[in-house]
């Protein structure tokens, strides 16, 4: 529903572009609306993507003078959904902040499967196999890919795979520019930056 949101706010974005105040509001209805379903799930990751794509939309409406507001006036309304998106996380899940400020080491937590990526990183080697950290990750996720690579196959590897996302990013946003029509160009931002 998320992925699937965010060329539906970007072509609303258009949609509205100039209804002014009206138009205006009826984006942030959207907004709300796909934010809500997204918190009855409930997933916090599908909220971050709602809002992650709603706001470069925003930031394109605030650019171009759409909604016959100012620049400074839409940008500032534009930041709006980052801070009521924190303030719903710190209400939803408190022991996030908690967890922040005094972090457990137990195996299960996350601050554990961080020092363990810490350690695969200092004991990573410019070719080949590191040191094995002392005590291994108990679980893996693509997040510590990155980590893996330079500890089995060494920084150039590593540095390889960095390189290789860097040129896709460089190439979406060549594409991104490349559009001619400004409802190309916003469905093309929106899908980048998710």
């Amino acid at each position: 529903f998320a992925l699937a949101s965010c060329p539906f706010l970007a072509m609303s974005v258009y949609a509205l572009r100039e209804r002014g105040v009206r138009g205006y509001a009826a984006c942030w209805a959207l907004y709300a609306g796909a934010a809500l379903l997204c918190l009855h799930a409930p997933s916090l990751l599908s909220l971050g993507f709602v809002t992650i794509a709603f706001l470069p939309a925003m930031g394109v409406a605030a650019a171009k003078g759409w909604f016959g507001f100012r620049r400074g006036t839409t940008i500032i309304l534009s930041s709006v959904p980052v801070v009521a998106v924190a303030l719903v996380i710190v209400a939803l899940r408190p022991e996030w902040i908690w967890n922040v400020v005094f972090p457990p080491y137990y195996a299960e937590s996350s601050t554990y499967a961080i020092a363990q990526v810490g350690s695969m990183w200092t004991g990573a080697r410019a070719f080949g196999m590191g040191f094995m950290p002392e005590r291994p990750i108990t679980t893996w996720s693509i997040d510590y890919l990155l980590a893996y690579a330079a500890y089995r196959f060494g920084f150039v590897a590593a540095g390889g795979i960095v390189a290789l996302f860097a040129a896709l990013i460089w190439r979406l946003f060549a594409a991104v520019r490349r559009r001619r029509t400004e409802l190309g160009f916003l469905l093309s931002l929106c899908a980048l930056v998710v």
